[in-house]
């Protein structure tokens, strides 16, 4: 990464930090000492301020972009605050991205990282037209693990926005005009991390936790928020029968299908139009084997496909989309989604007459419901010492928060070895709320060694990521993904608390019997 700044404090101070991250950095105090030290040694991507002496960013941007050798290197500008016209101007010019000052590192960070993997992306698309299916595969092995990092750390981001937007909600007084606002923000981090999961899945990093679904159900929860995506413009319209049969699918990857066939058939309605969501029964027949399925149909009045585009529709990082405005990974996610369910997809499309798609998923048996209720929890505060682990500040400061309200008293660290000293300091917990993944010791060890001196003690696991099979023989540990609600915090503490103490009146029970 090569950074320009003039400014030697801003430069060490963001330097060092990136250093930290595992860049490879290289400095640069001017103008013309940038384009020299890109004449020296290739850069991956550059961080270039605005205002400088002499030679400014924008002029060192248009040599940047006037360069065949450098002409597809991802730059992001920083900006200060009052630039807006730079801004404009630098993203006229060929700038990716930009931040402005006072520096966010991780907001830097994520957006650094967002830009390599849109960059790698392209490569991978280029290596599948040159080299072939196996290379094709290995860049987007690369890609994956980039998405699923940046998607890790919007995870923990959104958990924030969404848990201290759900605080300011609930303290602000219902008539209050402010409601809607925090409302929309609630939403935006919905649709956020609906995205992540799209790039988990599309990079194998999502696990699907496959059980009966109501898909009905999941297209008429969905349709506020599509409401709210494809904008006034375009009429929407969202059937179900009343009796649905079931399909064994997850219901997250079910929704990210229809947000992008819905998100798809609206990039081709520019200017409005009328959209149809349609879920129904398609008994035995229907499909293209024997047996009934459920029919999913997204069809819209838009501009249409030639032959030749809809032969190449579901491909990967095939887009008709002008530059910057679509991946190509959308239809290609949703049919890789759909054959894993035992499903198909199909698309038929006209010029000038609309395109409709149409996926069939199997037939599921309703589900069996054999687990026993969960009891309410008690109306007075909760008690007792809680030992939260997790390596994300804002994700440590908002459970804090979260189990303070509640009544608990909360000891925090940020690794695992550290939460094992502070429960040794302690002498005891009651309950541990961990992260599964951090540096050093995981949320899976310290639970065993606390548990090991504590036996029966409650643990509560948090993933930003999608979590591996437990081994073969071991039972499988419930997760709680980020990002998550403090209500589906709360029962999943509540759970654990309740499943601790029915296994401790089970030992209880034998110990008589013996």
């Amino acid at each position: 990464m090569l950074i320009v700044d003039d400014e030697a404090l801003n430069r060490d101070l963001l330097g060092r930090r990136l250093t930290q991250q595992g860049f490879r950095v290289v400095m640069a105090s001017s103008g013309p000492e940038a384009l020299a030290a890109l004449e020296a040694q290739p850069c991956d991507i550059v961080l270039l301020d605005v205002m400088m002496p002499g030679m400014s960013g924008l002029d060192v941007l248009t040599a940047i972009r006037r360069s065949a050798a450098w002409r597809e290197l991802p730059v992001i500008m920083v900006t200060a605050k009052s630039e807006s016209r730079d801004v404009v101007e630098a993203l006229d010019l060929g700038a990716d991205d930009y931040v402005t000052k006072p520096l966010d590192v991780p907001v830097a960070l994520a957006r650094v990282r967002a830009q390599l993997a849109r960059v790698a992306a392209e490569r991978a698309a280029l290596a599948l037209q040159r080299h072939g299916d196996l290379q094709h595969a290995q860049k987007l092995s690369a890609v994956g693990q980039l998405a699923g990092g940046v998607a890790h750390d919007f995870n923990n981001l959104l958990t924030a926005i969404y848990g201290y937007g759900e605080f300011l909600r609930d303290d602000l007084p219902r008539d209050d005009k402010r409601q809607d606002d925090v409302e929309h923000i609630l939403k935006a981090a919905q649709t956020a991390a609906a995205l992540t999961r799209q790039l988990l899945s599309f990079s194998r990093r999502h696990q699907a936790v496959p059980q009966v679904t109501d898909l009905g159900a999941v297209a008429a929860a969905m349709a506020g928020l599509l409401r709210r995506v494809i904008g006034e413009q375009i009429e929407l319209s969202v059937t179900r029968p009343e009796r649905l049969w079931p399909v064994l699918g997850d219901a997250g990857q079910l929704d990210q299908v229809i947000m992008n066939l819905v998100v798809n058939a609206c990039d081709a309605m520019p200017r409005g139009g009328r959209l149809w969501l349609q879920v129904e029964n398609a008994p035995s027949g229907a499909g293209p084997r024997p047996g009934d399925f459920v029919r999913l149909i997204v069809r819209d009045s838009g501009a249409g496909m030639d032959a030749a585009t809809l032969a190449r529709a579901c491909e990967p990082f095939f887009t008709t989309k002008a530059p910057g405005r679509g991946t190509g990974l959308g239809l290609a996610m949703v049919r890789q989604i759909v054959e894993r369910m035992g499903g198909t997809l199909a698309i038929t499309s006209t010029p000038g007459a609309g395109t409709t798609v149409t996926v069939l998923l199997p037939r599921s048996e309703p589900a069996v419901r054999d687990e026993a209720p969960l009891t309410p929890g008690p109306a007075a505060r909760a008690t007792g010492t809680v030992l939260v682990a997790e390596d994300d500040h804002e994700v440590r400061r908002y459970l804090r928060d979260v189990l303070e309200r509640e009544g608990y008293t909360v000891l925090d660290a940020a690794r695992g070895e550290h939460a094992l000293e502070a429960a040794r300091r302690a002498g005891t917990i009651d309950l541990l709320v961990t992260d599964m993944v951090m540096p050093g010791m995981g949320g899976v060890a310290l639970a065993d060694a606390l548990q090991a001196q504590w036996p029966g003690l409650p643990a509560v696991f948090i993933s930003g990521h999608d979590v591996p099979p437990a081994p073969h023989g071991a039972a499988p540990r419930p997760v709680l993904r980020k990002p998550f609600s403090t209500a589906e915090l709360l029962a999943a503490v509540r759970r654990a608390n309740q499943d601790s103490s029915v296994t401790a009146d089970s030992h209880s029970v034998h110990a008589k019997a013996r």
